[in-house]
């Protein structure tokens, strides 16, 4: 069931705005940011629910992103929905057909600004999700995008997890990037308040809360959709609430706690699966955000996925494939995996992907969780030549350097295909290459050395001045103040 969405009209008519200026041929792109379950997924589908066709969806996936992963699943979800949809793509077809082959016969040799073309002759609304994952190429695709969509009627709403994003992420050089060219446009979600929390227990609840549970759940999850949502359910499957006279209100002889955490609360909802289901739950979170169904159903049972697909834990999108309802979700349960049976689901994972010509990258990923290191890095040069491939360089780049530090001794062949990653990281031309100047040190950084050298002559120098002489102490250690004389005798 879709979590109600309240308290977001506001940013709601924002994004609506965005795809009607699109409309008229002024696109943009559009960053919706904010911590994990605040409601960005949520926001972005009741968006794209009430934009015309053609809506195009993908999202990036944590610790596998290939090369315009999002791009590539937002563009593969449009054909699923219309196998001619990207018929008026012309002579660009074949470029496409670089990244999604099912297109058939691909182009012999292309450039990343031809790729970048290619992407952009489909006109539609896309809604790009969790781009903290996502791979340099699809960020350096929206940088080089921002400038064209003003005249083009299409609009990208990006959505990202702001909380933990590291200092040097691609995405803030994008926003640094779009700020400086005046093309920055985001959304910050923040948590909801006191009274649209009350408002969304209404809504959630069979009855009405009590001012004391609303004040109590508010309190708890400090506003979260996400997890008053899954404190919710939490709290009606444990037979936690009951009728008061100013509404639902907890139960005064429950013995056991309201959850604290999110993770409690998603681990609590789940109590009530089948062993099959649990089982298959587990498989599934070993997967990853995004889940090839037959794999999952081959290292579990049909049974427990189909009840795990029944209960709403997993989400059926089309073509054997599935995903957690939420990262959140699957980021619980993934812990609770036993370490060993962890490391054996991710080999069975790895082999099977192999098997299937999965992409290289997403195969790395399990070798590397099964703790196969050898195995981690010939997948890793593989995903950097097929980065290569579609020019997305800085990922080759990524893939390689990764692969180098796998550790284990490596043949001359390798050696000279990971040489051939560095080169790569050179910026090419084309779209996305104000991003990647973005990322080169600053004249201070390649000076730094120099200005060791000099910061090391001024302390010797310090430390003689402070050296004692006739008999004069220096300052304390830690202190300043007044050298002190040595008393006499």
């Amino acid at each position: 069931m879709r979590t109600p969405l309240i308290g977001r009209e506001a940013e709601r008519e924002r994004l609506l705005a965005a795809a009607g200026r699109a409309a008229e041929g002024h696109g943009s792109i559009v960053l919706l940011a904010g911590e994990a379950g605040v409601g960005k997924s949520r926001l972005a589908a009741e968006v794209a629910d009430a934009c015309p066709p053609p809506v195009l969806r993908g999202a990036a996936v944590d610790g596998a992103s290939t090369p315009y992963g999002p791009i590539v699943a937002a563009l593969r979800s449009y054909l699923r929905a219309d196998p001619s949809g990207l018929d008026e793509c012309g002579s660009l077809r074949p470029h496409l057909a670089l990244l999604l082959p099912e297109l058939g016969d691909a182009a012999e040799e292309s450039d990343r600004a031809t790729i970048f073309e290619a992407v952009r002759c489909a006109s539609a609304t896309v809604v790009l999700d969790d781009l903290q994952w996502s791979d340099e190429a699809t960020l350096e695709l929206l940088a080089a995008l921002a400038s064209p969509l003003r005249e083009m009627p299409l609009t990208i709403v990006a959505a990202y997890r702001s909380d933990g994003l590291p200092r040097e992420h691609m995405l803030r050089r994008l926003r640094n990037e779009l700020r400086r060219g005046g093309e920055l446009e985001e959304i910050q979600l923040e948590p909801l308040d006191r009274e649209r929390t009350a408002d969304l227990l209404g809504e959630l609840l069979p009855e009405a809360p009590s001012p004391a549970l609303a004040r109590a759940i508010y309190d708890r999850t400090g506003g979260s959709p996400f997890f008053a949502e899954e404190l919710v359910a939490a709290l009606l499957g444990k037979g936690s609430l009951q009728a008061g006279k100013r509404g639902l209100e907890l139960l005064a002889e429950d013995d056991e706690p309201v959850p604290e955490t999110v993770r409690d609360a998603i681990l609590l909802g789940l109590a009530d699966l089948s062993e099959p289901a649990r089982a298959a739950a587990e498989v599934a979170a070993v997967a990853g955000d995004s889940l090839d169904l037959g794999i999952a159903a081959g290292l579990s049972t049909t049974t427990g996925l189909n009840e795990t697909i029944e209960s709403g834990l997993v989400v059926e999108e089309g073509e054997g494939r599935g995903r957690f309802r939420h990262a959140l979700a699957r980021e619980a349960l993934y812990a609770e995996v036993p370490w060993l049976r962890r490391r054996d689901l991710h080999r069975r994972f790895a082999e099977a992907l192999e098997g299937d010509s999965a992409p290289s990258l997403e195969v790395a990923s399990h070798w590397r969780g099964a703790g196969e290191g050898s195995r981690a890095r010939e997948a890793l040069v593989r995903a950097a030549r097929e980065s290569e491939t579609v020019r997305a360089h800085r990922d080759a780049a990524g893939a390689g350097a990764v692969a180098r530090g796998r550790g284990g001794s490596r043949s001359d062949r390798d050696a000279r295909a990971l040489r051939r990653r560095r080169r790569a990281h050179r910026p090419a031309s084309g779209g996305g290459e104000s991003v990647a100047r973005a990322g080169r040190p600053p004249p201070l950084t390649r000076r730094r050395p120099r200005l060791r050298r000099g910061a090391a002559t001024a302390r010797r120098r310090l430390s003689a001045e402070r050296r004692p002489r006739d008999g004069v102490r220096g300052p304390p250690p830690g202190g300043g103040g007044v050298p002190r004389r040595r008393p006499p005798g």
